[in-house]
């Protein structure tokens, strides 16, 4: 079955991610003025200015997601964003800044149908998802945000 899905991962930030988040913030604002400058300028120094664009923000920890029971698995910035990763500030005194991880999965996957009542039978579609890497789960877990784990859009569902 195919899956268009959209998922924001969120964890607290670190110091290393604050700093690393206040010089991002500063190279994204001197390119964004270097580039209105350049608008004057000939199309070759634009280009060179391209180039030099910032690289993404990279928090300390870089989750790895992974999908086992996926094939064509396509991750993709969510739509209306620049970036994978972003630093959110703290909303009230006892929350720490976060990092927001937000990021858009397109896909099949696999799972054996049970077929034994059919056409009667109803299927379990699981859609798999794992943290790689060297965390475990005393460090990283996926846990639902304000009750909510996942939401389900039937829009461009062919299933009844």
């Amino acid at each position: 079955f195919s899956v268009e899905a959209k998922y924001k991962l969120r964890w607290d930030a670190s110091p290393k991610d604050k700093v690393r988040w206040i010089a991002h913030q500063k190279r994204v604002n001197e390119h964004a003025k270097e580039e209105s400058t350049d608008d004057s300028k000939s199309n070759t120094t634009a280009i060179a200015s391209s180039l030099d664009e910032p690289k993404e923000f990279e928090p300390e920890f870089k989750p790895i997601i992974q999908f086992p029971n996926a094939t064509n698995l396509e991750i993709k910035r969510k739509n209306g964003t620049t970036e994978f990763f972003s630093l959110t500030n703290a909303k009230k005194d006892d929350e720490n800044d976060q990092i927001l991880y937000e990021f858009e999965i397109r896909c099949s996957f696999r799972e054996h149908f049970e077929l034994d009542a059919f056409p009667f039978d109803c299927q379990d579609l699981p859609i798999i998802m794992k943290l790689g890497g060297k965390t475990t789960y005393d460090e990283v877990r996926f846990v639902p945000e304000n009750g909510v784990f996942a939401k389900l859009s039937l829009v461009h569902c062919v299933f009844t």
